[in-house]
């Protein structure tokens, strides 16, 4: 899942603890639920006419780049946006925060091999994979359902944190 939709369900859900140490922890947990889901991480490789597949644990091709740099920075861009407008900003970031954890120190191509070859990292990758959705082999049909769930998750993150 993009960080987008972790960091803003996460967001919601820590400003619904209404403690930032309790929305960091229940932002953290929504990451590992919304990992469940299908979902993509980023440009799905095709492999047959009309299937695709995950290209999450290879190396990173260009595309997965660009669609993680336009996520880091259309997300920073909500975060920003959403926390100067709720009652409890510091919780709704702590959510955020514990929400987008998980991939930024398992995920990250610049440093997840160093992490991963700590004993904490390899425990932690382990636990993040054993929850990881997987598409093995998917019709563009179920690419385009999960990036409607992401949409509506991206959505209603939002309207909730807003709503109060």
């Amino acid at each position: 899942m993009l960080l987008s939709q972790h960091a803003i369900v996460g967001g919601a859900v820590g400003l619904a603890t209404g403690n930032p140490v309790l929305g960091f922890l229940a932002g953290f947990l929504s990451h590992q639920v919304l990992d469940m889901m299908p979902h993509v991480d980023g440009a799905p490789e095709k492999v047959r006419p009309r299937r695709y597949s995950s290209v999450v644990d290879r190396e990173w091709p260009l595309s997965t780049y660009i669609t993680s740099y336009i996520d880091v920075t259309v997300t920073t861009v909500i975060i920003i946006f959403i926390a100067l407008r709720v009652n409890e900003p510091l919780v709704f970031l702590c959510g955020a925060f514990g929400a987008s954890l998980p991939d930024l120190m398992d995920n990250v191509p610049f440093w997840k091999k160093c992490f991963r070859s700590t004993k904490f990292g390899s425990w932690f990758h382990g636990i993040h994979s054993k929850f990881h959705f997987r598409w093995h082999e998917a019709h563009v049909y179920q690419l385009i359902l999960a990036v409607c769930l992401q949409l509506m998750l991206t959505i209603g993150g939002i309207w909730v944190s807003l709503r109060g």
